[in-house]
């Protein structure tokens, strides 16, 4: 999640939500994160392992890879609260 506030308006601030998945975290589930979630299954010992371990199970496996796959093709949103 970003928060950004605006002086204009102390009271309201924009809150963008990452889709599950985004292990790139540029906003879109893509197959640049099915990429890197696959370097990741291949050498569990990366540094990127906590990201990319969806379920947080510890490992890095083909659980995560279907949570990636059910967000597939979704993209970030953003709200004015």
């Amino acid at each position: 999640m970003v928060f950004q506030w605006s002086r204009d308006a102390p009271y309201v601030f924009n809150l963008k939500v990452m889709p599950l998945g985004d292990v790139t975290l540029d906003g879109v589930v893509d197959t640049w994160d099915l990429e890197k979630m696959g370097v990741a299954m291949e050498s569990p010992t990366s540094t990127d392992s906590l990201q990319i371990d969806l379920n947080q199970d510890g490992k890095v496996d083909i659980l995560d890879l279907v949570i990636l796959g059910q967000h597939f093709g979704e993209s970030d949103g953003e709200q004015q609260l």
